[in-house]
């Protein structure tokens, strides 16, 4: 035999204007708005808590009638439409304050949000390429939805259409998003926005596919032919294919930096992090060659090297050329050869965190592979 459902005693009783209550523990709570406010008091028994809300309905009243003194028969007659649409629970003081809080008493375009954020980048000392990467998604955002709209009058629906019209891959959807997270969280910050809606948006799951990474032959038919016709952007090869350092870093790397280990300092390492690289001897061999007299200033000073480095790459048929390939090449091999996931963390500057070797940069290859590619030498590239 099912059991008798216990008597719900919680349930509010109306009383003057004001509600009453039972608790659990045989008292009674009770709660009524004064002066925009809302004042709780427990007792013994109901008794009291009757008299002490007769007590504060006077005081409450008196304030009322001050109050109704001052409103406008308009203002009376919005106040009666309002109470008719709201829903008994909820007072036109709830109702007001609720109103308050989405509609902010600052406003800002989206054009100048824009503009105030990215200056507020470039104080923080932020990498110019992130800051020119940030500026350029979001200038696209303010066109597609008006630069004179108010930040605040932006909506759900109008970021994710910007999103479908954008197209793209997963990852390049999530790149946008996580840009105007920050113009919004900027907004909120300085209270043109009270929420961020941009947070409503979920993050696309992006493909796992493996890291693309070139194979030994490839990478020594890139050597041969960067040696052969284009060998100012040797040092640019060899230090991406045999030290994994990413483009950004080769752009900035200076030949003093490069000793016995090359040190890859914190105005030079994308993530603003100083770290050694180990030169492994085939990586030696490659610099020996280059001449003396020019190793000095940057290893990548040649003009429209973007666009030789891609002529290079289709002569060695090297086309498509891999996202970040020199680096992912790098990866593949060197874990393979030295099985040890740690130390190449460390040397790709993931302060030892595999998680990210293994989802990002490293390919599938055998010892043997990878005992070729730790073995081409200027000598042996010839062979190919």
């Amino acid at each position: 035999m099912a059991k008798a459902k216990k008597k719900n005693t919680t349930s509010p009783i109306h009383y003057n204007g004001a509600s009453i209550y039972p608790t659990a523990y045989g008292t009674y709570r009770t709660q009524i708005c004064r002066n925009y406010k809302v004042t709780r008091k427990t007792f013994k028994t109901l008794p009291e808590a009757r008299a002490w809300l007769d007590t504060m309905r006077i005081d409450v009243d008196n304030v009322e009638q001050e109050e109704h003194a001052a409103l406008t028969p308009a203002d009376l007659r919005d106040a009666a439409k309002a109470r008719a649409i709201l829903p008994p629970e909820i007072s036109l003081v709830e109702a007001a304050m609720l109103y308050k809080t989405i509609n902010p008493t600052r406003s800002i375009t989206i054009n100048k949000s824009v503009e105030h954020h990215i200056d507020e980048k470039r104080e923080m000392n932020r990498r110019p390429e992130t800051i020119a990467s940030a500026n350029n998604k979001l200038r696209r955002f303010a066109a597609f939805i008006g630069g004179d709209t108010l930040l605040s009058a932006i909506q759900v629906d109008d970021v994710e259409r910007f999103l479908a019209f954008v197209g793209g891959t997963s990852a390049t959807r999530n790149s946008y998003r996580r840009d105007m997270l920050g113009l919004f969280n900027w907004g909120v910050r300085k209270e043109f926005l009270v929420k961020n809606i941009v947070k409503k948006i979920p993050v696309v799951s992006e493909s796992q596919l493996d890291p693309e990474f070139l194979s030994v032959k490839k990478t020594a038919a890139l050597l041969k032919c960067c040696r052969e016709t284009a060998p100012v952007y040797l040092a640019y090869i060899c230090l991406g294919f045999f030290a994994g350092l990413r483009p950004y870093e080769l752009q900035r790397l200076q030949w003093s930096a490069i000793g016995e280990e090359i040190r890859v300092s914190r105005d030079v390492s994308k993530v603003r992090r100083t770290r050694l690289v180990d030169i492994q001897p085939v990586l030696k061999a490659w610099l020996d060659i280059i001449p003396e007299k020019e190793k000095s200033g940057g290893i990548y000073t040649a003009s429209n090297a973007r666009k030789n480095l891609e002529k290079l790459r289709k002569r060695a048929h090297c086309w498509p050329w891999p996202r970040d390939g020199q680096r992912k090449t790098y990866a593949t091999y060197h874990v393979a050869y030295f099985a040890d996931a740690g130390y190449t963390s460390m040397q790709l500057g993931h302060e030892g965190r595999p998680a990210m070797l293994y989802r990002h940069y490293r390919g599938l290859v055998n010892k043997a592979q990878a005992d070729a590619f730790w073995s081409l030498t200027p000598q042996k590239v010839g062979g190919f």
